[in-house]
């Protein structure tokens, strides 16, 4: 895995006030990587026709809209020119949000999402899903969805849990990039139930503990026995004040299962910034996974 490094950050925009919430977030992280940022709005497709008085004024509000958007979001680049001093692109796209976002990203080597979030409850959570999910689901790079107001411009504070999931531990040379930067502490939380093989379990937790001290950075480790692991993250995060808390996004129903992290529970219900990273498969030396 190549190391991570944050070049080029990507804001999907809806004008809502979570979303300006991620701009404002964003522009502190462009700024003190010295990254681009990017700003999109995705805004719906004309695919009205021009017959008819009802189907015209529909086609006309449409583009009335589009040119309004162009404005607003002309201004907020502007204003984070000012303000932060980096460098501010706003792009328009048509059609979906997901498909936009996973578009841009390829189109410009997107290193980071960072978007706000309503969240999602009961049949659109797990069903039909949120807005933040499709784009943690179709971006081909981390997304960190903010769903609260962010009082802080440093990370501080980052909260790594490990599980018994297959790829949990790929999120390490992530964390351990962001801690270089920010000089910030590893929270390198341990979750496991009684179903869990321990001796396993333990195996990956040491691994992730090993690469902490390897980077030399300064981490506290905290095993917890727990029911329901996405819920314990996020109240572990909580507690000590965590400026972000990273997930994989390889279990979505899992929370059912009792041991494994929830992604979609954790996306649309924490309080603390999430990064989401999509987990990849990966030979080392021998032909072995790593994972």
């Amino acid at each position: 895995m190549k190391t991570f490094s944050i070049k080029r950050i990507l804001v999907p925009v809806d004008f809502s006030q979570t979303g300006m919430l991620a701009i404002d977030h964003a522009a502190s992280i462009a700024k003190s990587f010295s990254a681009h940022l990017y700003l999109l709005h995705v805004a719906k497709s004309i695919e009205y026709a021009y017959t008819g008085e009802r189907h015209g004024t529909e086609a006309e509000n449409v583009s009335e809209g589009h040119h309004t958007a162009s404005e607003r979001i002309d201004k907020v680049v502007e204003d984070l020119r000012s303000r932060y001093i980096i460098n501010v692109s706003p792009l328009i796209n048509v059609g979906k949000l997901a498909q936009g976002v996973n578009t841009i990203c390829k189109d410009e080597n997107i290193d980071l999402v960072i978007m706000g979030t309503h969240g999602a409850s009961g049949f659109e959570e797990y069903v039909m899903g949120s807005n933040a999910d499709k784009v943690v689901d179709a971006a081909p790079c981390p997304v960190i969805t903010i769903q609260s107001p962010v009082t802080k411009t440093e990370l501080t504070n980052i909260v790594m849990p490990i599980d018994n999931s297959f790829h949990s531990r790929q999120k390490i040379d992530y964390v351990i990039a962001l801690a270089k930067h920010y000089n910030a502490t590893i929270h390198l939380l341990g979750l496991y139930n009684n179903l869990v093989n321990e001796k396993k379990f333990n195996i990956k937790l040491e691994s992730a503990e090993d690469a902490i001290k390897k980077a030399k950075l300064s981490y506290v480790k905290k095993v917890v026995n727990c029911h329901d692991v996405a819920i314990e993250a996020m109240k572990y995060s909580y507690e000590v004040r965590a400026d972000l808390l990273v997930i994989m996004t390889d279990h979505e129903e899992s929370r059912y299962s009792g041991f494994l992290l929830g992604s979609k529970h954790v996306i649309n219900h924490s309080k603390v910034p999430v990064m989401s990273i999509k987990p990849t498969e990966y030979y080392v030396t021998g032909g072995m996974y790593s994972n």
